[in-house]
């Protein structure tokens, strides 16, 4: 996925969410790569703090299949 932060660059204190389909089918990590089953959209959370600076939060659920 690519997010064009330039919206978010406009003006000190935007904030902008967007929600999109999870692209990710599997997740990988120190103890292995991992099968997803279920998933949520993800929603993100950008914000502008300051001069060439911003905030990204996102939130999604996953289901793994740790068979």
């Amino acid at each position: 996925m690519l997010v064009n932060l330039s919206d978010v660059f406009s003006s000190e204190g935007k904030t902008v969410t967007i929600t999109a389909a999870l692209e990710m089918t599997t997740f990988a990590s120190k103890l292995g790569e991992f099968s997803i089953v279920e998933k949520s959209p993800i929603t993100l959370f950008l914000s502008n703090i300051g001069t060439g600076k911003a905030r990204i939060e996102g939130h999604a659920e996953l289901v793994f299949d740790t068979s």
